[in-house]
């Protein structure tokens, strides 16, 4: 370096010059004729974006500052302004005056700081907008698809119910008729030792059967996890003790006292019926308790529920005497 340098300087040199002048790298690189012309080209980009920045447009700048707008225009080519105008154009775009002339926001105490520019262009934004808008749409047709699949799924597991109720009230009332033709009280025992329970066990499944066969949504199908063996089947005794089979004149009895005993609390069959289940939580349709009561249904179960709800015996129930 000096009045006649012998060589240049590398690119090391230059590197390092750079940064401890706190100069951005390749500074040097380029040819400049005064530190001034520099200087003038930040200010006039300084004067641009404040301008830019602004929500006004450049004339009504230049009316608010008291210049025509071809003044700006200059400003912004050459980077030339008097400190008074700058005062103006500071305050005419609401930044500040020290950073105007300097750059520096560090070191100013105005409240009003450099102009910040959006983060997002609008057209970015509405972009984002719309694909967040196609989502929710998305989203919601993705709803709508699982809840025709939901009443798809509903409606076939009603189905279901309605198949398995029909299977189990065919099989029993086959059976029913078979034993009837005999006629005997031993036919109808055997009868009731061997017809499908109402609620039983396959595999790991509950299953509960209504009695009524119009009720085919109350058909229970629960999962039992873990469950280790099947419980098993009442035998002869247990069957003949806690449901003896009856004859069909009894029936018709039972269904009779049935009936009278209902009448005489002022009960209707729904009543009867929601009675029994707050009583004795046993699920019996007021369609089953017409049946029984006009001598339909030829064996009638859960008689006890009957006599506990009824408040006499299924002694009484069955046999008239207490």
């Amino acid at each position: 370096m000096g009045k006649t340098p012998t060589r240049g300087i590398g690119p090391k040199i230059a590197r390092e010059i750079e940064a401890a002048c706190e100069k951005p790298h390749g500074w040097l690189d380029a040819y400049r004729h005064s530190l001034d012309e520099d200087t003038n080209h930040q200010l006039a980009d300084r004067i641009a974006e404040a301008i830019c920045s602004s929500d006004r447009s450049q004339r009504q700048i230049a009316i608010e500052i008291g210049v025509p707008p071809q003044t700006i225009t200059k400003w912004i080519r050459s980077g030339s302004i008097s400190k008074h105008n700058v005062s103006k154009l500071a305050e005419a775009t609401s930044v500040n005056t020290y950073w105007l002339l300097t750059g520096d926001t560090e070191h100013s105490d105005n409240a009003i700081s450099a102009p910040t520019p959006p983060q997002e262009t609008w057209n970015e934004t509405t972009c984002q907008i719309k694909r967040l808008v196609w989502e929710a749409l998305s989203c919601t047709a993705n709803i709508k698809h699982m809840q025709d699949s939901i009443r798809q799924q509903e409606s076939k597991l009603n189905s279901l119910k309605s198949e398995i109720l029909a299977v189990h009230t065919r099989f029993n009332d086959e059976l029913f008729n078979s034993f009837c033709t005999e006629g005997s009280s031993d036919s109808l025992q055997d009868f009731v030792n061997q017809e499908l329970p109402y609620t039983f066990l396959i595999e790991d499944v509950l299953i509960t059967i209504p009695e009524d066969a119009e009720t085919a949504d109350h058909v229970g199908i629960e999962v039992i996890p873990r469950l280790t063996a099947i419980v098993p089947a009442p035998s002869a005794e247990e069957s003949e003790e806690e449901e003896p089979a009856v004859e069909e004149s009894d029936a018709n009895v039972i269904g009779s006292r049935i009936a009278t005993l209902r009448k005489d609390k002022g009960w209707s069959q729904d009543q009867l019926a929601d009675a029994i289940w707050k009583q004795t939580e046993t699920r019996i349709t007021q369609q089953s308790i017409h049946r029984i009561e006009t001598g339909e249904t030829k064996n009638p179960r859960r008689l006890k529920a009957f006599a506990e709800t009824l408040g006499v015996t299924e002694k009484f129930i069955r046999f008239g005497d207490d």
